[in-house]
């Protein structure tokens, strides 16, 4: 048990003194329903209203961006990262609050987020600096599930962007299909969404073998499970990965127990963030930062009430109001941006 627990904090060091070596960090949060409280006839936002039972008022909304501005600001030491994906916003609304509340911090982000057609109207999208990231192209991924009542989904967004070194580089951020139904039950729907994910990275691939690929989002799987690691192709070991084009940063850490997410006191790694295999050397142009991936895990984003405590201090509990953070963790990694 002692051997175990040294191991597990040389891991966690060699963590903290690679990411010291990255100077370009990219995140991905899921923000947990940030809904504005505007009913939208197009959408099923009933539950976030100010008359619905959750009570969803201004005041609280305004709590709601503090909350993630904060989280968000801390996870780059007060400056915020250089581009982070969401997922669970609900429009454009939302996200113009949010960058507004973070430039009155002093830090500029810009949005890239197309409207899904989601049954509940939540959609995914990628805040970046400008300074960080020229956006270059970008669309949405757009599908329907197969042998389901309801086959709208979350679209995937691709961005296509240069870096400050002049590189291309390009994202995915994703929210698969939830386990909601069971997680044996709903698989078929995250392969399947993952499939479509593989579409877009080999139509890249054809065109560049060594194209920066950065992949990130909200699987609803874990690193090892079968949407990942067969639909995807994101494999976690180096070897196995230089003939996928893909690699899972996560997968050390599910291993060493960890996860973004909690339920009923089991971790789950269920945000994760995908890096093409071309990205692995340490001479690379852009190069991922070996084993800088990172769960951000602070004392005040968690739980401190006995039955619950070190669970991510969330919004809401069912329908009653915490306000908190997010029942989700961030996660990052490190590049290291060559000249």
């Amino acid at each position: 048990m002692k051997y175990s627990v040294f191991i597990t904090l040389l891991l966690l060091s060699c963590f903290s003194v690679s990411a010291q070596k990255g100077n370009y960090q990219i995140a991905f949060y899921n923000v947990e329903n940030l809904f504005d409280t505007i009913d939208d006839p197009k959408t099923e936002d009933s539950e976030f209203l100010p008359a619905s039972k959750a009570q969803w008022t201004d005041d609280r909304y305004e709590v709601k961006l503090e909350n993630l501005c904060k989280v968000i600001l801390a996870i780059g030491n007060g400056k915020g990262p250089d581009v982070l994906g969401l997922c669970e916003v609900e429009n454009d609304k939302v996200l113009t609050d949010l960058t507004a509340m973070l430039a009155t911090k002093k830090q500029t982000y810009r949005v890239v987020h197309f409207e899904s057609t989601d049954p509940r109207g939540i959609d995914v999208a990628l805040l970046y600096k400008p300074e960080k990231l020229t956006v270059l192209a970008s669309h949405f991924i757009r599908f329907e599930l197969p042998n389901t009542e309801w086959k709208r989904t979350r679209d995937i967004l691709y961005v296509k962007g240069e870096l400050p070194n002049k590189e291309v580089v390009h994202l995915y951020v994703n929210h698969f299909p939830s386990r909601r139904e069971g997680t044996a039950e709903s698989s078929y729907k995250r392969q399947f969404a993952a499939s479509q994910l593989r579409q877009s990275v080999d139509s890249v691939l054809k065109t560049n073998a060594k194209a920066n690929i950065v992949i990130m989002g909200d699987f609803n799987d874990e690193p090892t499970d079968s949407s990942m690691t067969i639909s995807l192709g994101a494999k976690g070991n180096t070897e196995q990965s230089a003939k996928s084009g893909l690699y899972n940063c996560m997968t050390v850490l599910k291993a060493l127990g960890q996860g973004s997410h909690n339920y009923k006191k089991e971790w789950s790694m269920l945000d994760q963030l995908i890096v093409s295999s071309a990205m692995l050397p340490a001479k690379s142009k852009v190069s991922y930062v070996s084993e800088s991936a990172t769960i951000y895990k602070e004392e005040w984003m968690l739980e401190q009430e006995e039955k619950y405590k070190g669970q991510p201090y969330r919004t809401y509990a069912g329908s009653k109001y915490l306000g908190g953070y997010s029942d989700h963790l961030p996660v990052y990694i490190f590049l290291k941006l060559g000249k």
